[in-house]
């Protein structure tokens, strides 16, 4: 079964409790103002959001390029948890400007979540390919304007219809569904043959499963008779850890994607089962050298860590261990780290001179222009273009 037809049978499943949903959602709160203990920790939890998103933009020059959207998905958590604050304790009377966005908002946190991924990963996609995936929020926004519009007193027949498509409870849990899925599929891909990254890209979707499953379980449990309001407040919290724990991650990314162990920061054990000895392991090291350096199979655009494991006779887990321990990186990062120093050569050679940097960049292995850029400024601290005019002055 297909991962949309899981989709498509969860939702079947879930209809009847989610149609009811839709026409049991608790009235706003008419309770004194004031806070509880509940609301106290969850305001601790929307303040951390608030925190955390503008560490990551003070310091995105510190992070990957993906830390603006894991910053955007943790500032929108924050404002989906202060809406909630204000309508548990009533303020929402005093600020009624801000009630009617968290559909939208919600929206927006599953493809923030992919499209980090995918930026991580190194996986090139347009703007335009990016804009697609927000157009569900936009639309929600443009059906939420109307019954917004009521705040400052103009009256749009329809409004009311209008909002409730924007928030219906089957369009947001399959939206949610449906960008964990392609979340969790990304625990597959070929970043995964690493340990490290295997097991933080797990953590992090799981984090994303948590914050689904109790946003789910809200819709279901409210069209049930014995729904206590009270629980809305542990959902709620259920939905933050699982949203901090995919901001742990990604605060954690830069040190896993330098090969750091990740068991230096989490309760976990890595190569706990391996039975490399040192004497194997300094034979893979000699041999992985020798088809470096004098074959230079890096230069294979297509390469993959199965694809030198082969060449090695061995498994690709064994190797991927070597790299890590023996060099302190994974295999992508010593592979692009001598095809780098490959261009370096080859821009300071005359007879290539006539050829173009990207040209260069294809020749040693890169298969694409971005990655080609990023890495080269990584190592040498200049672009390719740069580093080829001061070369030229120097000479």
């Amino acid at each position: 079964m297909t991962r949309q037809k899981r989709i498509f049978v969860l939702l079947k499943l879930l209809w009847p409790a989610l149609a009811q949903a839709q026409n049991t959602l608790p009235a706003p709160a008419q309770s004194p103002v004031g806070f509880n203990v509940w609301t106290l920790a969850l305001a601790g939890v929307a303040g951390l959001g608030y925190l955390l998103a503008g560490l990551l933009l003070w310091k995105r020059s510190g992070f990957t390029t993906g830390a603006r959207r894991l910053a955007a998905l943790m500032l929108v958590f924050a404002c989906i948890l202060s809406i909630y604050l204000l309508y548990w304790t009533g303020y929402e009377r005093f600020f009624p400007y801000f009630q009617h966005w968290w559909p939208c908002l919600t929206f927006t946190a599953g493809p923030l979540v992919y499209l980090y991924l995918k930026e991580v990963f190194q996986e090139e996609f347009s703007f335009k390919e990016a804009a697609v995936h927000f157009i569900t929020p936009v639309l929600s926004g443009l059906l939420t304007m109307p019954v917004y519009l009521r705040v400052f007193g103009w009256e749009i027949p329809g409004a009311g219809d209008l909002y409730r498509i924007a928030g219906a409870p089957v369009l947001l849990t399959g939206h949610l569904l449906l960008y964990t899925m392609l979340v969790w599929r990304k625990t597959n891909n070929e970043w995964q043959v690493d340990t490290n990254i295997k097991t933080w890209t797990r953590l992090l979707a799981r984090g994303m499963v948590l914050y689904t499953g109790a946003f789910i379980s809200y819709f279901v449990l409210v069209s049930c008779s014995f729904f206590n309001p009270e629980w809305d407040y542990g959902i709620s919290l259920v939905m933050s850890v699982g949203i901090l724990t995919v901001a742990y991650m990604g605060l954690l990314q830069r040190r896993v994607f330098s090969s750091e162990p990740i068991g230096h920061f989490l309760p976990v054990r890595k190569y706990q089962n391996s039975a490399l000895t040192p004497a194997a392991t300094a034979s893979i090291k000699r041999q992985l050298e020798r088809l470096l350096e004098e074959e230079q199979v890096y230069r294979e655009n297509e390469l993959r860590l199965t694809d030198l494991a082969a060449y090695l006779n061995i498994g690709h887990h064994a190797l991927s261990q070597v790299i890590n321990e023996q060099y302190g990186m994974n295999f992508f990062e010593l592979i692009n780290r001598y095809r780098v120093a490959h261009v370096r050569k080859l821009l300071t050679d005359p007879a290539y001179g006539q050829h173009t940097i990207l040209q260069i960049a294809f020749e040693a292995g890169f298969n694409n222009k971005v990655s080609f850029n990023r890495c080269f400024k990584k190592e040498f601290g200049l672009t390719p273009s740069a580093y080829r005019i001061r070369e030229g002055i120097e000479r």
